[in-house]
């Protein structure tokens, strides 16, 4: 990892923060009276430096007006403060399972800030869902979290960061990584994954080894590029017809990555004896179609999947998989983008790459072993 974790935020941020959620949960009006230092004191059980580092946090951001000999006032969005909205925008894929985890992540480090988080979806290929986008923009988002979930919609996610550039909005990418040297952002390590992988695969005794991907989709591609660089590290050869690749958005891949599995167990005494998948709703059609050819996970085929999913624990044998770091990533990509709204004038990009765990369980066969037993 190339950027530490950071602690919880100071208390008195979280205090702003349940100060905000006290105005949202009682629907204050611009106008409203504050308690008192010494009210907030009692009811959050701090200092009183600490309340007023919130109520100067606050004030700071012109959502509160102090009036001498009057009181303290919450002015809701209405302030200027430094121009903030404390709103950010979150365009990423709106089937993909591992974002449920990843923008958890972000909600936390987001509302312990202040900040709400606004859901788009990253299908911005359509007349209507660019107009969605432009809605989204009228609300005036502080900043971004992208996500680029298929190859059709890079000319679009392109031309979405150019735009956010030129206006000077802050963004960072989740679960993807760019060649800008200007963009930043938060990925697992796909490359050092899918080497991983081949390696493992390959000390288990397996020499006739496959991959399954999407085709154009940027983690499937980085992962193959690791796991190929493992096999000839190896002097294990990976032979065509035993990558495949699977084309599509939402339902259709996942019908690709079966067909491609049952293809490859067509093959015969050249099937693979062991395949990894670049997700693991891949890997669970691939248990399908092992099974629908009469075979069994591992006896006949082993199987690697990634993201350490629900559908990993579920699937019988458990599926050996990777643990993709969705809720640091979500976390550390916002805690990035805080940095770059109350920070404007920093141009440093930054780049958090997670290595990713792997996850034994029950769906490869070691045939090193068994060979070695038997002499």
């Amino acid at each position: 990892m190339s950027r530490k974790r950071r602690s919880d935020p100071p208390k008195y941020r979280q205090i702003r923060q349940k100060l905000l959620a006290l105005a949202i949960e009682e629907k204050w009006e611009r106008g409203h009276r504050f308690p008192t230092e010494l009210e907030l004191v009692r009811r959050y059980k701090v200092s009183r430096n600490t309340v007023r580092q919130s109520l100067a946090d606050l004030e700071r951001d012109g959502l509160i007006q102090r009036r001498q000999g009057q009181g303290t006032f919450f002015e809701g969005n209405g302030g200027q403060g430094n121009g903030r909205h404390f709103l950010v925008g979150a365009i990423v894929s709106s089937t993909a399972y591992i974002y449920t985890e990843i923008i958890q992540g972000a909600e936390r480090v987001l509302s312990a800030a202040g900040y709400h988080l606004v859901m788009g979806r990253s299908t911005l290929h359509s007349p209507s869902d660019r107009a969605e986008a432009a809605a989204r923009r009228s609300w005036n988002p502080d900043g971004f979290l992208l996500e680029l979930w298929h190859p059709d919609h890079a000319v679009d996610m392109a031309r979405v960061m150019g735009e956010l550039k030129g206006s000077g909005t802050p963004f960072v990418l989740l679960n993807w990584s760019s060649e800008d040297p200007e963009v930043s952002f938060v990925t697992p390590d796909d490359v050092e994954a899918g080497a991983h992988a081949g390696s493992y695969l390959v000390a288990n005794g397996h020499r006739r080894i496959a991959f399954v991907g999407i085709k154009g989709h940027t983690p499937s591609e980085l992962r193959l590029k690791g796991f190929l660089r493992s096999a000839a590290q190896s002097a294990v050869a990976v032979p065509p017809d035993l990558l495949r690749w699977c084309e599509g958005a939402d339902s259709q891949w996942r019908s690709g990555a079966h067909a491609a599995t049952a293809e490859m167990l067509s093959l015969g005494a050249a099937r693979p004896t062991a395949v990894f998948y670049f997700n693991d709703e891949a890997a669970s059609q691939g248990y399908a179609a092992i099974r629908e050819a009469g075979l069994s996970v591992p006896g006949d085929i082993s199987v690697v999947g990634f993201d350490d999913s629900q559908i990993s624990r579920a699937l019988y044998p458990s599926l050996t998989t990777f643990l993709h770091p969705k809720d640091r990533i979500g976390e550390m990509a916002a805690r990035i983008l805080l940095d770059r709204i109350e920070d404007p004038d920093s141009s440093l990009p930054v780049r958090v790459t997670y290595t990713c765990k792997l996850i034994e369980r029950d769906s490869v066969r070691n045939l090193a072993k068994e060979k070695h037993l038997n002499g």
